[in-house]
């Protein structure tokens, strides 16, 4: 599974990352999804650029709320993927992942394009909150997803036209 954490534009006001900062950003959220350890920018020989670079990008993306980092400077924190346990985790055919919101879950599972299971907390509850995610073949879903029912569920009208 390939994942690229960049394809969203940054948000209003926020700096535009350099080439640097997309590279060590996406190689920290790849080594935290991977393990659930914290990226140590230390061990990144062969990112093909110099290490005095790789340091800048952690700092600029810390300095920009876009990493978080620890007292050893390794990455916490990186595209929505934490290794520090917070109210929301994911679980990917591996041990659970941590993310920083409910939207992050979302994303990464969604951008995963991956089987799944989302735990979290209702913020206002406190209730716990489990979403199970299932890629689905789409010809199955076309047999299946035929009835007035799920046309209706769709917002589809007896013709298939979308309401």
């Amino acid at each position: 599974m390939t994942v690229d954490p960049e394809q969203t534009s940054p948000g209003e006001g926020m700096t535009p990352l350099t080439e640097a900062d997309r590279l060590v950003r996406k190689t920290a959220f790849v080594e935290i999804l991977a393990t659930g350890r914290p990226w140590d920018p230390a061990s990144a020989t062969d990112l093909g650029i110099p290490a005095a670079s790789i340091r800048t990008a952690v700092d600029d993306l810390v300095e920009a709320g876009r990493v978080r980092t620890d007292e050893q400077g390794r990455v916490t924190a990186a595209a929505g993927l934490s290794t520090e346990p917070t109210a929301h985790h994911i679980l990917v055919g591996f041990d659970p992942r941590w993310t920083n919101c409910a939207y992050d879950a979302l994303g990464i599972l969604g951008a995963l394009g991956a089987d799944g299971v989302i735990a979290a907390r209702s913020p206002s509850t406190g209730a716990a909150i489990h979403v199970l995610f299932e890629r689905v073949d789409r010809s199955a879903r076309r047999r299946c997803c035929s009835s007035p029912i799920s046309r209706v569920a769709a917002g589809r009208t007896r013709t298939g036209a979308r309401t």
